[in-house]
């Protein structure tokens, strides 16, 4: 099912993670500390430098705001990681820990359940 949809910043396989919310540098740091495999990133603000020490970790990055020369989008091509931006859920965010799968491959970037 379709959760939300956004500027995809490049073509990209699929990708599935557990939605983490990342929206402060605490939140960084909790993520760090406790490190897990498959991680799709939401945050809000497309110039979150931030997200710099687990950027090139994540599975992919999805973010509320911004466009293909965002902060964010020119840091996710630089690392090669799946990445959308001004990403709308017209039906409400999905909780954090929900497992998503962010699809890059097409003209917009899909965000739908697995």
């Amino acid at each position: 099912m379709e959760l939300g949809r956004g500027l995809p910043v490049f073509r990209a396989p699929p990708v599935t993670g557990e939605l983490v919310v990342l929206a402060s540098p605490g939140d960084v740091l909790e993520l760090m500390d406790h490190p897990r495999g498959g991680v799709i990133a939401l945050t809000r603000e497309a110039g979150a430098t931030f997200l710099a020490p687990v950027h090139a970790d994540l599975a992919g990055l999805i973010c509320l705001t911004g466009t293909s020369e965002s902060h964010l989008a020119i840091v996710s091509r630089e690392f090669e990681v799946p990445a959308a931006m001004a990403v709308v859920f017209p039906g409400g965010q999905p909780e954090p820990g929900s497992l998503v799968v962010l699809d890059c491959s097409g003209d917009a970037a899909v965000v739908r359940t697995p």
